[in-house]
């Protein structure tokens, strides 16, 4: 299982659970693994559902459904945090997309926003389903399929829309600036926190492909 925390989110999650009971005996284990499972079924569920209003247009239910999710999300690892590998880490990215939403909340030309960031969400989405996949064991071509649509989107969103995404609220920003005749109005939230988002994906994208490395060395040892 990759290190990659938006996943576990992914997202953003979204990370596999275990990895802190392991030292603590096969019930501990058992248990956070049980855990873990609960949290990706869910996320199964809600992210369909939360891309669902998406495709729907309307982006007030979009900010809705989004403050709906990372708040049950959030409440979910705080009270179950052994259902991710990292919770603090997903504590904190849930955090500032909290901070996010604020901005389109209080100015609604800025809702469209709302909709074009959760395309991550499908990124997320089949890295829970790749991995639950490969938990459960299913038929060669579905583990394949969830795999390849992990790595085509998670490029395609993660390392160049959401960059470009960026670059879209920074001059959405500008001409807010422009406005107002200052830099520090509230549509500054929206570059800065996808710039934090930006770098959390660049991390995770280390991780991702450090891990894929460690994978290949262990297996050429054989």
């Amino acid at each position: 299982q990759e290190l990659v925390g938006a996943a576990d989110h992914a997202p953003g999650t979204l990370l596999g659970g275990g990895g802190q009971a392991a030292g603590h005996g096969a019930p501990a284990l058992a248990g956070a693994l049980a855990a873990a499972a609960r949290h990706d079924a869910f996320n199964l569920v809600a992210l369909p559902a939360l891309l669902g209003v998406v495709a729907a247009g309307n982006h007030r239910h979009v900010l809705a459904g989004a403050a709906l999710y990372f708040l049950v999300d959030s409440l979910w690892v705080l009270l179950e945090p052994r259902s991710v590998r990292s919770p603090g880490t997903i504590l904190q990215h849930h955090a500032v997309v909290g901070g996010l939403l604020l901005a389109p909340a209080l100015l609604p030309e800025l809702l469209p926003f709302v909709s074009r960031a959760l395309a991550v969400e499908v990124n997320t989405f089949f890295l829970i389903a790749r991995r639950s996949c490969h938990k459960n064991r299913a038929p060669w071509p579905l583990r394949h399929t969830c795999s390849t649509l992990f790595y085509l989107s998670w490029v395609a969103v993660r390392l160049v829309y959401y960059p470009l995404l960026t670059a879209q609220l920074v001059r959405a920003w500008q001409a807010r600036t422009g406005e107002v005749g200052t830099p520090w109005n509230l549509v500054l939230i929206g570059p800065a926190g996808l710039a934090v988002l930006n770098l959390l994906n660049f991390k995770w994208t280390v991780d991702l492909v450090r891990s894929k490395l460690r994978k290949g060395r262990k297996e050429d040892q054989y």
